[in-house]
């Protein structure tokens, strides 16, 4: 097995490879756990204040209820990866994360 330096990154193939999204810079993290299974909420852009203990707990319940539904998941953990911005809509669902843009201003008060 080849040596992996810190800043090199690997995958199995070239089809996984572009199906996991990244971001740079500060972000701050909200964990939490749904049905076992451990889910990351990271928050960046134009941050403001929010009410993240709302955030985390309608999200929870998502997940909670969509596992339910499917009586499974096809992951180990999730991440969310949630950049904030104003005025600003759209999404992308991957492998095993999602990457989301929401208008700051309907983030949870």
């Amino acid at each position: 097995m080849p040596e992996i330096s810190p800043l090199k990154f690997q995958a199995e193939s070239f089809q996984a490879c572009i199906d996991y999204p990244f971001e740079l810079g500060i972000f701050e993290c909200i964990e939490f756990t749904a049905n076992n299974i451990s889910h990351q909420i990271i928050l960046s852009g134009n941050y403001y204040e929010f009410d993240k203990a709302r955030l985390k707990q309608d999200i929870q319940k998502i997940c909670e209820t969509e596992i339910d539904f499917f009586q499974n998941a096809p992951f180990s953990s999730y991440i969310f990866l949630l950049h904030m911005q104003h005025n600003s809509y759209g999404g992308l669902e991957h492998r095993n994360s999602s990457s989301l843009t929401i208008a700051k201003e309907c983030l949870p008060k």
